[in-house]
C-alpha cells in the first residue's frame, strides 16, 4: 500500500493571505483616520460655505478620534483652516486640548488668538490666562481679560485687579475695567475709583463695544456707527462703577410681596 505524503502549504500563498489579512486589519483599524484625512482635504478644497460646514460637521462627528485632525488643521498655513481646528477642539475633553489651545493663543492671527484664549476661559484655565494677561501685546492681554470674565472666580478677579494696576496699555486697562463691571463684584470698587483719575486715551474698542456695534450694524444696516475715539480709561471706570452700584442697590432691595 502506497502512503501519500501530506501536501505542504504553499509558502507564497500563505504570505499573500497574511498580507491581505494585515491590509484588511489596517483598513478596519484606520478607517476613521482615512475618512478624516479625506474630509480635511475636502474642507480645504471646497469654496462653498455650506459644503465647508458639512465637512467640518463630519470631522466633529468623529468625537475623540478627531483630535489628530484638529492638530493638523491648527498647523495649516491658512488662518481660516486653523480656525476650523479650534472649532473641533471646543468639542473635545482631553488634557492635550489645553496645550493645543495655549499654542493657538500665540497664533499670528489676532482673531484666532482671541478665540483660543476665550476657549481657555471656558475651560476654567486660570493659570494660562494669568500669564497671557501680563503680556505686552494688547490684543492678547485684552483677550485674556475676556477669558477671565468667563471664569469669574475670586482668583480670576484678583488677577484682573493686579493687572489693572500694572499693565502699560490703556486698551488693556479699559478691557479689564469693562470685565470687572460685567462681573459686578464689589471688590473692584476701590481700584475702579482710582481709575477715575486715569485720563489715558483708549485706542481700540473693548469686547463689549465691538459686540454692541456688531449688533447695531445688523439691526440698523443703513446707519453708520462710529466708535468714540476720544474715550478715556476714566470713562470706562465710571461706567463700570455705575453697573456695580446699580447691581448692589438692586440686590439690597427687599423683594416685593405678591
Amino acid at each position: 500500500m502506497v502512503t501519500q505524503t501530506p501536501a505542504r502549504p504553499n509558502k507564497r500563498m500563505v504570505l499573500i493571505i497574511g498580507l491581505m489579512v494585515a491590509m484588511w486589519a489596517a483598513v478596519v483599524i484606520g478607517r476613521h483616520q482615512i475618512r478624516a484625512r479625506w474630509w480635511e482635504h475636502k474642507l480645504a478644497a471646497e469654496t462653498q460655505l455650506e459644503e465647508k460646514a458639512r465637512y467640518l460637521a463630519l470631522l466633529v462627528s468623529l468625537g475623540d478620534r478627531s483630535l489628530p485632525s484638529a492638530e493638523r488643521l491648527l498647523r495649516h498655513r491658512e488662518s481660516a483652516m486653523r480656525s476650523y481646528g479650534l472649532v473641533i477642539l471646543e468639542q473635545l475633553d482631553f488634557e492635550a486640548v489645553v496645550a493645543l489651545l495655549e499654542g493657538a493663543a500665540a497664533d499670528s492671527d489676532p482673531e484666532i488668538r482671541r478665540e483660543a484664549i476665550r476657549a481657555l476661559g471656558r475651560r476654567y484655565q486660570l493659570q494660562p490666562l494669568q500669564k497671557l494677561i501680563a503680556q505686552e501685546d494688547a490684543s492678547t492681554a485684552s483677550a485674556a481679560a475676556e477669558g477671565l470674565s468667563l471664569i469669574g472666580s475670586e482668583g480670576a478677579i484678583r488677577v484682573l485687579l493686579d493687572n489693572l494696576a500694572r499693565h502699560a496699555s490703556s486698551s488693556v486697562r479699559a478691557q479689564i475695567i469693562e470685565t470687572l463691571g460685567d462681573l459686578e463684584n464689589t471688590q473692584a470698587i476701590d481700584a475702579l475709583t482710582t481709575c477715575l483719575a486715569d485720563d489715558s486715551i483708549v485706542g481700540t474698542p473693548t469686547a463689549g463695544e465691538r459686540s454692541a456695534r456688531g449688533a447695531a450694524a445688523v439691526l440698523f444696516p443703513a446707519q453708520k456707527i462710529d466708535w468714540p475715539k476720544d474715550k478715556r480709561v476714566a470713562d470706562y471706570a465710571r461706567e463700570a462703577l455705575a453697573r456695580i452700584t446699580a447691581a448692589t442697590h438692586a440686590s439690597s432691595q427687599p423683594a416685593e410681596v405678591q
